[in-house]
């Protein structure tokens, strides 16, 4: 500003309007970075949070595909083990029928 031909009082009144001016400005410019700086501190809360949840629902993720496994695995060896007493079954009831058929054969050869 030019204050070369004005009186020191009316330089003096214009200035302190101005610092006024720029008081108000400061003050303005200072809310919207405390409002900037809080909204900012919740979109990082939001972060954090949606962060957490998705640790959370990865481990649960990691436990659901542990107890799968789990049961696949139990469910295979059920199965092993059904099979294995359907094996061990079938040579008793083999081993009973070679059985029952040789004591027949000694027995046809015995009343011959």
């Amino acid at each position: 500003m030019d204050y070369s031909d004005k009186k020191t009082e009316d330089v003096l009144e214009q200035l302190q309007n101005e610092n006024s001016d720029l008081k108000v400005k400061i003050a303005f410019f200072e809310k919207e970075i405390k409002r900037n700086d809080d909204e900012n501190a919740q979109y990082r809360k939001g972060i954090i949070a949606i962060q957490d949840e998705s640790r959370w629902s990865e481990q649960e993720k990691l436990d659901i595909l542990k107890k799968v496994k789990q049961e696949e695995d139990f469910s295979k060896e059920k199965d092993n083990v059904i099979q294995r007493r359907q094996k061990t079954i079938e040579e008793a009831v083999k081993k009973r029928n070679k059985t029952e058929s040789q004591i027949e054969f000694k027995l046809i050869l015995y009343l011959q």
